[in-house]
């Protein structure tokens, strides 16, 4: 009788655990540093290092993980400024009103920090080979997956292409 108490407690403590780990697993792109938070509303990466929480997507062009700005002549450093900016501020996404653009530095970090595990965030489009960020009042990208030398920051070039990847902090 002693053996089957032992035997049905190791199975009832083994179905919380599958359970658990299910739960915990639900994508791949989960690790320790990055957890992918997957919500009705949308999908969001919470980087437990930084404190931040970025814009990840759904499988529509709508709600992007990386809002895209194509090649286009009116693409100057103030209209980008401006659309990027406004684009984060009035974005509700995942629950959350709270979204900002990031700076030179946080895109750097998140992007590197994913290239080093293996990660890469969603992209719905191609328009985001460079993550528009700011950096000392003005806007500047930062070289994304598909883009050599990941991680570089660049100062931003009229009527170029990039995208931005709004991001909040959480606690």
């Amino acid at each position: 009788m002693l053996t089957f108490k032992h035997l049905s407690l190791a199975f009832f403590a083994s179905s919380l655990l599958v359970g658990c780990m299910h739960n915990d697993s639900v994508n791949q792109n989960t690790s320790e540093r990055f957890q992918l938070l997957t919500n009705t509303t949308g999908n969001t990466i919470h980087d437990t290092t930084t404190k931040l929480e970025w814009v990840n997507g759904i499988d529509t062009k709508a709600d992007d993980g990386c809002k895209g700005f194509p090649k286009n002549a009116k693409n100057t450093e103030a209209y980008i400024k401006k659309e990027a900016m406004g684009h984060c501020e009035s974005l509700h996404f995942a629950g959350h009103n709270d979204w900002r653009i990031a700076t030179a530095v946080e895109n750097q970090q998140f992007i590197n920090a994913m290239h080093e595990e293996n990660k890469t965030p969603y992209y719905a489009i191609l328009a985001c080979p460079r993550v528009i960020g700011s950096q000392a009042g003005k806007v500047v990208t930062t070289n994304t997956h598909n883009t050599k030398p990941i991680g570089k920051i660049i100062p931003w070039k009229d009527g170029g292409n990039g995208g931005v990847r709004c991001v909040r902090a959480f606690k």
